[in-house]
């Protein structure tokens, strides 16, 4: 029962996270340190967590020129100390590296990726963030160039 009750209270803890992480893009952001990759600050004083707050939603490309970027948002990540340092890590959800077609610079969140037009590639992607406290959250989701939806 104790087991039980501690699953409980840590789903509890990050409930009330999520929830002040949205009512603090409500209020106006603060972001944690520029030494890192900077995420939305939780509004309060509960003690230091790192949290997915809105992850990062699939993304379909259209090639027309090229290249293209996507950008990781501030919001995909929340924690509750401004002065974290937050890195940011990025590579196929089946652990292997990203396709050599995609990059990805971790202190801005930038993805930077190549195709011509009328091609056509799919890649589902895992992006870790980790704080200086060695707390670690990831959010999936998928890039996919000229098929929409896979």
């Amino acid at each position: 029962m104790k087991h039980l009750a501690s699953h409980f209270t840590r789903l509890l803890v990050v409930c009330c996270l999520l929830g002040l992480a949205a009512l603090a893009q409500a209020q106006g952001q603060a972001y944690t340190s520029s030494a890192g990759f900077r995420v939305v600050v939780i509004p309060g004083s509960m003690a230091d967590a790192l949290v997915v707050n809105r992850g990062m939603a699939d993304q379909v490309v259209t090639p027309t020129t090229g290249t293209f970027r996507l950008i990781v948002p501030a919001d995909a990540f929340a924690h509750t100390n401004p002065n974290a340092v937050v890195t940011l890590n990025a590579a196929q959800i089946s652990g292997e590296p990203l396709p050599a077609w995609l990059s990805f610079d971790p202190v801005a969140g930038r993805f930077t990726g190549r195709a011509a037009p009328g091609e056509r590639r799919a890649v589902r992607i895992k992006v870790a963030a980790r704080d200086d406290g060695g707390r670690a959250v990831y959010t999936t989701f998928a890039v996919s160039i000229g098929v929409a939806g896979r």
